[in-house]
């Protein structure tokens, strides 16, 4: 990467941070305008989309140390806020073949420590929630209920609750990774 590419990452970084920092502080004023904040997201080329409101941070380049014997999904862990947060692949979540190391990692708003990493970051979206609709049929394997307008452009809204529920899932059951 050159420095003008790290520069202008750096501004996107703020400039999302700022968002994040506002739409946390400010859900009343969001809810009285009616609109909902989306960060608009890629993974594997495919535009998605994932609440705002189900995020606490949003990080780039942070380094990911790898686990031995982990499930593919889990790319390691992180270091976040002092602590050590479990970090997640969207792509490999959502059933696409391993790509490059993702550059964004978006930290969930839970009480698990769970980071969900992807590979590009288009931006934040304000939308209507009357251009929130359900998906049709089961999309990207039930982790996409929804999809959002914005702009002309449809997009699958990732569900938050339902990826930490498909990553918890094997936990709570007693599977090994290496079973699955």
């Amino acid at each position: 990467m050159n420095a003008g590419q790290d520069r202008a990452g750096n501004e996107q970084v703020a400039r999302l941070r700022r968002e994040l920092d506002r739409a946390f502080a400010e859900p009343a004023r969001r809810a009285q305008a009616g609109t909902e904040t989306l960060l608009a997201i890629r993974i594997a080329g495919q535009g998605f989309a994932l609440r705002l409101s189900a995020l606490a941070g949003l990080f780039a380049d942070r380094r990911i140390i790898p686990l031995p014997g982990t499930a593919p999904e889990l790319l390691g862990i992180a270091g976040l806020r002092g602590g050590l947060v479990a970090v997640y692949d969207l792509r490999a979540l959502l059933g696409f073949p391993r790509g490059e190391s993702p550059r964004w990692l978006a930290l969930v708003r839970s009480g698990s420590l769970t980071g969900l990493a992807f590979e590009e970051l288009d931006g934040s979206l304000q939308v209507d929630p009357h251009d929130v609709s359900p998906a049709t049929g089961p999309a990207h394997r039930g982790l996409a209920r929804e999809v959002a307008r914005a702009g002309g452009v449809l997009r699958p809204v990732l569900d938050v609750a339902s990826i930490v529920e498909t990553i918890m899932r094997p936990a709570r059951h007693g599977v090994r990774p290496e079973e699955r």
